[in-house]
């Protein structure tokens, strides 16, 4: 068993290493997250745009089906 722990041991790295290792994995993550937060801030503004095309479109119905039944009514 104290042979098995010896080797297990000898196998695990130091904290300096796991220290550097953890790190670059959080400055890659910070990289990686900030890429992430651009790209949906770019979708959230398309989505904006998106949004008020439809609503224009919505209203423009509405006014549309408003003077059409207007129509209706002056001529009957």
């Amino acid at each position: 068993m104290r042979l098995l722990l010896t080797k297990l041991f000898r196998l695990m790295p130091s904290n300096k290493e796991t220290i550097t290792k953890l790190e670059a994995h959080e400055r890659e993550c910070a990289i990686r997250y900030g890429n992430i937060e651009q790209r949906l801030e770019k979708g959230d503004k398309k989505f904006d745009a998106m949004d008020t095309k439809f609503t224009r479109l919505i209203v423009g119905l509405y006014v549309l089906i408003a003077v059409a039944s207007g129509f209706d009514r002056f001529f009957s």
